[in-house]
């Protein structure tokens, strides 16, 4: 029973270099950034949030809740962050909006966010980003010359990086455009949807500074008494990991020949010890 007991642990111990952590981000490498919603005007009511993620974990800071025009707000807004310290951080955001019906005229809720790497070393590094996304555009199928526009756009300082624009309309018809690519569903005021993950990396060398930012939010139309519109945004958009290019780390035993001998030893004396 003994003997079992130890392979059980051997085999635990061998397993635990396996496992991913959070890297520390080095000295000198400076990456700040803000999360921010800067236009609410119209009709509807929306509840609304801003987080941080700290190695992994959301961290709560910000709501938004009531009619568009009057809205609340506690917390931060912008909410910073001053410098990252660990990958596996960055924002979070989630919001709902829904249309009143019977209150007619346009709707706005907008919203961006940037995040800025100052290298103050000697070393160039490569920046791997990650943003998972979910929206949501529904103008409510029934009321003609209603629609509902919700968007997610990531720019950096050349070009578009990423783009998802949904478009609910009962007049003209439905559509959605990623990355500059436009499909129609063939419906009309229905709901749209859109999610996924976007990864993509940030090359930032010696002495210089990059950065990206984005946009979000949504558009609503209401020209009937019967319309009911909705609009979901969520992201979280995190540092995921960082490679020094100048002066890559040394060789580790992760996932190496010896963890792995180590397993495929301990399932043998298992078994030599169960046929005992």
């Amino acid at each position: 029973m003994k003997l079992r007991f130890r392979l059980y642990t051997l085999i635990a111990a061998s397993l635990l270099p396996l496992q991913a952590s959070a890297a520390v981000i080095p000295t000198g490498l400076d990456i700040s950034g803000f999360l921010l919603t800067d236009i609410i005007e119209g009709d509807g009511n929306i509840t609304a949030s801003l987080d941080k993620v700290e190695n992994g974990i959301t961290v709560p800071s910000t709501t938004i809740s009531g009619p568009l025009d009057t809205t609340t707000t506690t917390g931060d807004n912008p909410l910073e962050i001053d410098r990252l310290t660990n990958t596996n951080s960055g924002f979070k955001f989630d919001s709902n909006f829904n249309g009143v019906a019977g209150a007619l005229g346009e709707s706005y809720f907008d919203g961006q966010f940037l995040f800025v790497t100052e290298n103050q070393t000697s070393d160039d590094f490569s920046l791997s980003w990650s943003l998972n996304f979910s929206l949501t555009a529904d103008a409510g199928g029934d009321a003609a010359g209603d629609f509902v526009n919700t968007y997610l756009l990531l720019d950096d300082v050349f070009s578009t990086l990423f783009e998802r624009d949904l478009y609910s309309d009962t007049l003209l018809g439905d559509l959605l455009v990623t990355d500059g690519v436009e499909s129609e569903p063939g419906t009309r005021g229905a709901a749209i949807n859109t999610s996924g993950v976007f990864s993509f990396m940030q090359t930032v060398s010696a002495g210089s500074t990059n950065g990206f930012s984005g946009i979000f939010g949504l558009q609503s139309f209401l020209d009937n008494t019967l319309g009911a519109h909705n609009s979901l945004i969520s992201f979280d958009i995190t540092l995921s990991g960082i490679e020094n290019l100048s002066t890559p780390p040394p060789p580790t035993n992760v996932n190496g020949p010896a963890s792995l001998a180590l397993i495929f030893l301990s399932l043998g004396l298992m078994r030599l010890c169960r046929r005992k």
